[in-house]
């Protein structure tokens, strides 16, 4: 093991690499678009408000461009089938969520899209680092803005990361995180279900004994 080089991270394995994030990832922030710009059909833009942890998410809320404006100006915007698409203010700051549709969207303002360059990061793996704590402490301690957390590619610039230089360890880490994340999913929808059936006894407990379904008058305390 050795120094990661890193505040946020102690000490990682030898033979991993330290670089910036910049020297690994391609990252994008969208246009500040106006209030005036949007319509009520054509190209979608990805909002920060789209960006959830089950994935890139239209049905609450959904914003438009003219297809006029994404041709003339912004289809260097266009988000690609694979991307990452990171949140960059607001209380969603720091979530992640792959963008696996073929429709033709953009980024917004306090949108970001990643991809790592070729042959430098298994995209899953890169997947995972972005939502690693020492990115999160990184950015926490980069973001600006207090009632309106905010950072862009400038912040970004200025992360560090480490990692195996070889794909297949990276393949390794990503295949170890899937199968004990589901094993972790797998455990908390088990008990979810437990909870809500729990939830709906005591609300069926409730309703009978306020209304006198159930006989409660030689009913007494347990006692230790």
């Amino acid at each position: 093991m050795k120094l990661s080089g890193i505040d946020s991270l102690s000490y990682v394995p030898s033979h991993w690499v330290f670089n910036y994030f910049k020297r690994f990832v391609f990252f994008q922030e969208g246009p500040g678009l106006r209030h005036w710009q949007f319509k009520e059909n054509g190209i979608k833009v990805i909002c920060v408000t789209n960006i959830t942890e089950n994935g890139i998410d239209f049905s609450g809320f959904t914003k438009y461009i003219s297809e006029e404006e994404y041709l003339k100006s912004y289809q260097h915007f266009t988000v690609k089938k694979g991307d990452l698409l990171l949140a960059s203010s607001g209380a969603s700051w720091g979530k992640v969520a792959e963008y696996k549709s073929d429709e033709v969207v953009i980024l917004n303002t306090s949108t970001i899209r990643l991809n790592s360059y070729k042959n430098k990061i298994n995209r899953k793996f890169f997947r995972w680092i972005l939502s690693s704590s020492y990115i999160n402490d990184q950015l926490s301690v980069l973001i600006t803005g207090s009632c309106q957390p905010n950072f862009g590619p400038t912040h970004l610039s200025k992360l560090q990361i480490v990692i195996p230089e070889s794909e297949s360890e990276q393949q390794q880490i990503v295949d170890f995180i899937e199968k004990e994340t589901l094993k972790i999913e797998t455990l908390i929808s088990k008990y979810q279900k437990q909870i809500e059936l729990m939830q709906e006894y005591r609300t069926a407990l409730i309703s009978q004994a306020v209304t006198g379904k159930i006989d409660v008058r030689d009913w007494q305390p347990k006692t230790k």
